[in-house]
């Protein structure tokens, strides 16, 4: 027989005689319990208190010890709990359903989780082995949101200036960066930083909430950030293909920024998404920024028109204007004909990260809008 299947009434008998220095062995052997004398306590129903537990009001029980033990308060305390939902008052943390609602608890246990996953040591980046679009990157987020450490950088969302034409390019340049170990995540940032909702969190964050830290070697990381923010990238033609990959990103983004802007100004609906995205990609290899402003405008026209005759409804009329701009895409015979160009709206001011890559480094400033991205231009090829 085991101990655990003696009756209540012979369990508490065994109990009282166990503490009254009772002959263990005997016992056992008179009830006919096969079990290891020295341990038994460890079978033993915890003792009932008198203390009620705060949150479900049952008496909070305390485990049994050995009866040659001088148990203290604080470690009674350890071993006091409520047998129904598992409180444990006296302990400094208590795990308990109840305890982990509350907004203090739950506060703790998300920092710890984002002191666990971002503060693990990282491998430091050589600063020569940055691309060339790493570094504009890099150097456009510590120029405009650096904080005054020198070291981290400030949330996006608390920076006044527009740093990028459009958010989904500010989180495509962190992810980047991050992903590349050249940025970390700082342990410092506010919880609300992150997406408490995804099952990836903390790993999951929002890109202008995070604080940020530069990850590269420590004898460059001063020298850096000073050279930086006095001085811009000096560009090379040896870094003419990817300065014209960062052309037709920061070109893009202008083009998704100034349709969503028509799109909300006449109230139309539309999801901006990569497909928009890769739209004005396609676009670009033909037309320069300012021209698609001007097919973006015609489209939004025509549109305009199209519901005024009752050919469309509004409800769809942003996806009209999408496929209108395809046909720029799709019909080459218009790829051939003039197209008017368009001036900066004044309602949409020139990003910071456009400013300082076309003006500063590349140094062909107004070009960067008004001409198609072209790799002979960064080439030197043409005036």
């Amino acid at each position: 027989m085991r101990f655990k299947e003696l009756s209540d009434e012979q369990k508490e008998k065994f109990v009282n005689a166990y503490y009254d220095n009772g002959k263990v062995k005997e016992m056992l052997a008179e009830l006919g319990v096969q079990e290891n004398h020295i341990k038994i306590y460890e079978q033993f129903p915890p003792e009932v208190l008198d203390n009620q537990c705060e949150y479900c009001g049952s008496n909070l029980v305390c485990k049994r010890l050995p009866r040659n033990h001088v148990v203290t308060e604080e470690e009674k305390g350890e071993n006091t709990f409520c047998p129904e939902c598992g409180h444990r008052p006296y302990v400094e943390t208590c795990d308990c359903s109840y305890c982990n609602e509350k907004p203090e608890r739950k506060k703790e246990k998300l920092q710890n989780a984002i002191k666990e996953f971002w503060g693990r040591a990282q491998k430091k980046v050589q600063m020569s082995d940055m691309t060339f679009r790493e570094r504009i990157y890099l150097d456009t987020v510590l120029r405009f949101a650096l904080d005054e450490d020198m070291k981290s950088t400030k949330p996006f969302a608390e920076i006044k200036i527009k740093i990028v034409p459009d958010k989904l390019y500010l989180e495509e340049i962190i992810t980047s960066l991050v992903d590349s170990n050249i940025l970390l995540v700082s342990t410092d940032s506010d919880i609300e930083a992150f997406d408490l909702s995804s099952d990836e969190f903390p790993q999951k964050f929002f890109c202008d909430r995070v604080r940020l830290t530069l990850n590269v070697e420590e004898e460059y990381a001063n020298d850096y950030t000073s050279m930086m923010l006095s001085s811009p990238i000096c560009y090379k033609q040896a870094d003419a293909e990817e300065a014209l990959e960062v052309w037709r990103e920061i070109a893009s983004y202008e083009c998704i920024e100034y349709l969503c802007y028509q799109l909300q100004q006449f109230g139309f609906e539309y999801q901006i998404g990569q497909k928009t995205k890769m739209l004005f990609r396609s676009l670009l290899e033909d037309f320069s920024t300012s021209q698609i402003f001007n097919i973006i405008a015609e489209s939004v026209s025509d549109v305009l028109r199209d519901l005024y005759l009752g050919k469309c409804k509004k409800k769809i009329a942003g996806y009209t204007v999408i496929s209108y701009i395809q046909e720029y895409c799709n019909v080459t015979s218009r790829l051939s004909r003039c197209v008017g160009e368009y001036g900066r709206d004044n309602d949409i001011s020139q990003s910071e990260v456009s400013r300082y890559f076309f003006n500063k480094v590349l140094r062909i400033e107004h070009r960067g809008f008004y001409d198609c991205p072209n790799l002979k231009i960064l080439l030197g090829e043409v005036e």
